[in-house]
């Protein structure tokens, strides 16, 4: 049994079909040898492409989405402890600040005079 894909009778019709060269052999040989070989091939190999495509793509998703909640996640973390922190302190401050001045009313204000 011959290996080959393509048998030797293809070669010469192939041959024959490109020494007369009319648009409409060149279609029936594609029609009828060339475009099925190459949709068998082309589907044996998108099969096996689409299958390693599919799992190599779950594995990125996954992998980006986890990293990037992670980044997310640690970011707002920090950002939202810098700005409690921020916030606080200079809410604090504005308090002792508020509660050290006096109301300047009557003789209890010291300070102005």
């Amino acid at each position: 049994m011959n290996k080959n894909p393509i048998p030797k009778q293809h070669f010469f019709r192939l041959r024959k079909l490109l020494e007369t060269s009319t648009s409409l052999n060149l279609l029936v040989l594609f029609r009828s040898w060339i475009s099925p070989f190459l949709l068998t091939i082309t589907h044996r190999h998108t099969r096996a492409h689409t299958h390693s495509l599919t799992h190599t793509h779950s594995l990125t998703h996954s992998l980006t989405h986890s990293l990037t909640h992670s980044l997310t996640h640690s970011l707002t973390h920090s950002l939202s402890l810098t700005f409690t922190h921020k916030d606080s302190s200079d809410c604090l401050s504005s308090l002792r600040s508020v509660l050290k001045s006096k109301p300047s009313r009557g003789p209890r204000d010291n300070t102005s005079r």
